[in-house]
This record gives C-alpha cells, sequence and structure tokens, in this order.
C-alpha cells in the first residue's frame, strides 16, 4: 500500500510504501485518524501455517538457509484463506499499531466503524448514561469457496473495541450467523446488519448480539446499507435498491419504494433526502427520486393491509423510484460521491472513480440557457464528427438504457480538436460566435477547479 503526502502544493508527492501481508479488501479511517486495513487472500497460507512450513522446509533440507517468510507464498487449492487487521498511523508508517490475525482458515469480507451504546457500559458503572464507543464490526466466513458456487461451513460477526487512542483493539465477542454478512451500518444506538437476503437489527450486550427486529422480504444478497433521516436505503447484488423504515411502535422494518430494474449495484448515495444518484456494474450512471409523499402514505398503514390490491408484481412495493438520469459512462465505476472542490456551495458536483482509473465529474446545470445551449451543441457533433469505432453515439451512451438528462461533455470537448471549417459550420447552425462557444465551454471546465 502506498500513501501520498501533500508537503507543498508546489512541489512533487512524497510517496510511502507499507509491506502488507495479504490483498487489502477494505480501508477504514477511526476517529483519530489512525487507519485500519482489513486484509486477506484466497489460495494462500496464514502466518502460522507459513511459520510451520519454512520449519517443515529447514528440517528436511541439507542446505540450511534463511527463508524470509514474506516471499514464501506457495499457491494452495481455493478454500485457503490468509487474513489479518492492520492499525496504522499515517505519520509514522515504519512500525504496526496493532496486527491481529485470523486463525483456523477464516476471512474477513466485510467491516465498519459503528459508534454504539453497549450494555456493558450502562451495567459496569450501574448508571444509565449516554457514554458511547467506537466499535470496529468485521464480517468473516470460515472455508469460504467462491467457485463454482459459493460454499462455507460457518460464518461470524466479530466485535471490536477501540481503545481510548484508537491504536489497539479488544476483541469483545464472535456471533455465529447463518449467512454472509457483507453490510453493516449504525442506526438509532444500534446495529443494522445485512446477512444474506435478511436485514436485521441487533444491540450490543454483554456476550452476545442481541437481535431486536428482522425482515426477510428482501430478494437479494444485501451489499449496502445507508441511513439518511429515517429512511434506510438497502442495496443488493442483483435487485437494485430498496427504501425502508422502521415503525419503533411495533418494532418492525418495512418497504415502502424499490426499483422496478435489475441493477448489479456497485455504490450508491444519497445526494439529498429525496434523491438517490447510483452505479452499477454494467458502466451505468444514474439518479432516482422517492416519490413526494411515499413514506407518509404508508406510516399509516406500514404492513401494506389497506393497500394490499396496489402492491405491484411479485410482491414488489406500492411506490416506484422515479428515473432521473441515466448515462452509460463506458467504463465500470467502482466509486462515487458527492462533493465541492472549490469550497462553494452553489458549485456542488458528483465525482466518480472508475476500474481504470478514469477520474469524472457531473456537473448539474444552473440555468436554461445553458441546458438549451449544450443539448444543441450535443446534437450536431453527433452528426459532424465520426467516431472511429463507427457506432453511433446515441447509442452507445444508451448501451443498458436510454440516455436521459445527461449530456456528454467528453462529446462536446470535441469542438476544440476540429479543424476551423467544422467550427465555422457548427456555430452558424447554433447561431453563437466561434469564441463564444470556446468560452462557455471554459466556463463549464472552471466550475471543476
Amino acid at each position: 500500500m502506498s500513501i501520498l503526502k501533500f508537503e507543498n502544493f508546489s512541489n512533487k508527492f512524497s510517496v510511502n510504501e507499507i509491506p502488507l501481508r495479504y490483498t487489502p479488501r477494505k480501508l477504514l479511517v477511526n476517529s483519530y485518524n489512525n487507519l485500519i486495513i482489513i486484509e486477506s487472500d484466497n489460495h494462500t497460507m496464514s502466518k502460522d501455517q507459513k511459520n510451520q512450513y519454512i520449519e517443515n522446509i529447514l528440517k528436511y533440507s541439507k542446505n540450511k538457509k534463511e527463508f524470509n517468510i514474506d516471499t514464501i507464498n506457495p499457491y494452495l487449492k481455493s478454500g485457503n484463506w490468509g487474513s489479518c487487521i492492520r492499525i496504522i498511523d499515517p505519520k509514522n508508517i515504519e512500525e504496526n499499531l496493532d496486527l491481529i490475525e485470523f486463525e483456523n482458515n477464516e476471512a474477513a469480507i466485510s467491516a465498519n466503524l459503528c459508534i454504539l451504546n453497549s450494555k456493558m457500559e450502562i451495567e459496569e458503572e450501574k448508571n444509565i448514561t449516554e457514554e458511547k464507543s467506537e466499535f470496529l464490526i468485521i464480517g468473516t466466513v470460515n472455508n469460504f469457496i467462491q467457485l463454482p458456487h459459493p460454499s462455507f461451513t460457518e460464518c461470524n460477526i466479530c466485535l471490536f473495541k477501540l481503545n481510548e487512542k484508537g491504536t489497539k483493539i479488544d476483541f469483545i465477542f464472535k456471533q455465529q450467523v447463518p449467512d454472509l454478512p457483507l453490510a453493516f451500518c449504525e442506526y438509532q444506538n444500534k446495529l443494522l446488519c445485512g446477512i444474506g437476503n435478511k436485514l436485521i437489527l441487533y444491540e450490543i450486550g454483554k456476550q452476545h448480539l442481541l437481535k431486536k427486529s428482522e425482515i426477510r422480504k428482501i430478494n437479494d444478497q444485501i451489499t449496502k446499507i445507508l441511513i439518511n433521516g429515517q429512511r434506510i436505503l438497502v442495496g443488493t447484488i442483483k435487485n437494485s435498491f430498496y427504501l425502508l423504515r422502521h415503525k419503533t411502535i411495533t418494532n418492525q422494518f418495512y418497504i415502502f419504494c424499490d426499483d422496478i430494474l435489475t441493477r448489479y449495484i456497485q455504490d450508491v448515495i444519497f445526494l439529498d433526502y429525496d434523491t438517490i444518484a447510483g452505479c452499477d456494474k454494467f458502466e451505468n450512471f444514474f439518479i432516482y427520486r422517492i416519490p413526494e409523499g411515499a413514506d407518509e402514505e404508508n406510516e399509516n398503514d406500514p404492513m401494506g393491509s389497506l393497500k394490499k390490491w396496489e402492491i405491484g408484481f411479485l410482491h414488489g412495493a406500492s411506490f416506484k423510484l422515479n428515473l432521473i438520469c441515466q448515462f452509460h459512462v463506458g467504463d465500470m465505476i467502482t466509486c462515487i460521491r458527492k462533493c465541492n472542490l472549490k469550497n462553494d456551495k452553489d458549485n456542488n458536483l458528483i465525482l466518480y472513480i472508475t476500474i481504470s482509473g478514469r477520474i469524472g465529474v457531473f456537473i448539474p446545470f444552473k440555468n436554461r440557457d445553458e441546458v438549451d445551449f449544450f443539448i444543441h451543441l450535443e446534437m450536431y457533433e453527433r452528426i459532424e464528427i465520426e467516431n472511429l469505432s463507427g457506432r453511433e453515439h446515441l447509442m452507445f451512451r444508451s448501451l443498458y438504457g436510454p440516455v436521459k438528462c445527461v449530456i456528454d461533455g467528453d462529446l462536446c470537448e470535441e469542438f476544440l480538436c476540429l479543424d476551423f471549417d467544422k467550427q465555422k459550420s457548427l456555430s452558424s447552425q447554433l447561431e453563437e460566435n466561434t469564441n463564444e462557444i470556446k468560452n462557455r465551454l471554459e466556463n463549464m471546465r472552471y466550475k471543476i477547479y
């Protein structure tokens, strides 16, 4: 793993590399700005197995040579895992603050940091206090075989507690669960877990996780959980996402809105209370909006008994998400974030990163004049510019579904690469000056940085 430092914006980056034992799967930052790295690898040995392997080599070999444990890694069959938890101070990366190795062929597959109340603190102090602690929640699996069909012998949720300085983690307990735990989130001082296709709400006890509520109406493996006020967004592997609420009076979850399309969700964020942006594994970016008053109408009828005839096909929710934008990027997006690169409230944008290392942004338009100009510029450039592949631009950007309310900035930037005659013909069709078109493109670029 490499850490880049910004010591001075006028100088080059300073890079520090950290040798890791296994492949990093998850990177978390605790409240003390220490890095928590979750590592795991298939077809490999754990540290104890490597030590035993080296001892056997030294025992039966004629030439006694020194072996480096980090360089010896024989390729084993599938289902042999090595995994560990590493805590590093980014200011001093020479030494590990803490390192915990998993044993018995146990692999960490998910992790999250949550600030929760625990029964242990309340009972030891003999007073009901609101003191909270930071916990590291890790989902593990034993003897996990991925192909051709996923199989395992045991799944667990491991609970670790961070110390006062965030440099060490103390193991609290481990609880066995029936399926793969791939998502964790804090909800009302409790732990919300996605275990298989079940959404379960736990409270932390002295020796176990205490189940408080559960819903089994989700049809696929849960991989994402986001909280926005009273709304819970649950993303699945191949069935898009669901919006739920938890009714405290009856202590039950209910689904009030879902999607009509089957999407293989890669990442998802809330833009505001009613708007959701996401990406899938088929290289699409999309924005949904929750229907107005969807959860308010379901508040009086959470179980759907009064509206059972309005429930959609295959027991879907009575409200469906409205598709606002859709765009085929052409490369699988791995992460999207809402950010502001200029520290200006009016210049919010959506930043995305693809699997091939591409970084791009989606910028919202502020007025109708900009929208009309770029719509016509894109329309004329689709006609004038010939692609190397010979495919139509509109067909490419609508590969999974029709492109909607998104203008291709890469195509608009091609205006600057055209020869003078084509620029002049396009500007005459747009009834704009050539320099004015270039200024509009530059002003749109300046909104980013």
